[in-house]
């Protein structure tokens, strides 16, 4: 069987960006991240990465050329690769943690 797994507890933070930290798994062309945004966070550039996540808690705005899409714990998304779903993470007054699934 080829798994990947880890108990998140024991997996120490690291740093991104001033106002990002995550936690990875990376296994077999996947890759998922628990992911803090820090209260007041705003990426300084597009993202054009695709992302699926979960909103564990805090709130956030995407913003995207086709509009805006709120974050709220509970809310699951899919965001496409590409230019076309470019997007940007707007946090508010509170911290948002997601957990994302990516392909590396």
């Amino acid at each position: 069987m080829n798994v990947g797994w880890s108990d998140f507890e024991a997996v120490q933070w690291r740093e991104g960006i001033p106002g990002v930290r995550f936690k990875i798994l990376q296994h077999a062309g996947w890759r998922v991240r628990l992911v803090e945004f820090a209260a007041g966070f705003r990426e300084p550039d597009w993202c054009l990465r695709g992302h699926s996540g979960y909103v564990l808690s805090g709130n956030a705005v995407l913003e995207m050329d086709g509009g805006q899409l709120g974050l709220a714990p509970g809310q699951a998304f899919i965001l496409p690769q590409g230019e076309e779903n470019r997007h940007i993470i707007q946090v508010g007054g509170q911290p948002i943690q997601l957990l994302l699934v990516e392909l590396d």
